[in-house]
């Protein structure tokens, strides 16, 4: 669902076309520029395991959204998010 568009961009919310592309960014970018990943020395392959448990929750939300480059048709950036009084107790009390 397309969100707004303007600059070049255009926001819509994640789902399973863009979501892919979404979570090699935000991995990427988590791993190498968030202070406590810097500093616990982080690799790509530790931040997809710490977000992948996650990931099908901020999808099904319908409240996390990417930005993509109209140009280029590429995902530049994404905010994720999830309303904790839906989500599944994945095992914990």
């Amino acid at each position: 669902m397309s969100l707004a568009e303007e600059n070049g961009f255009k926001y819509v919310v994640m789902d399973e076309t863009n979501e892919k592309e979404a979570f090699a960014l935000v991995t990427k970018i988590f791993s190498e520029n968030e202070p406590m990943s810097k500093h616990l020395q982080c690799t790509l392959a530790d931040s997809e395991a710490l977000f992948r448990p996650f990931w099908n929750e901020w999808i099904r939300s319908g409240l996390s959204i990417v930005a993509i480059n109209t140009e280029t048709n590429k995902v530049i950036g994404a905010l994720t998010a999830w309303d904790g009084a839906t989500v599944d107790n994945w095992g914990m009390c």
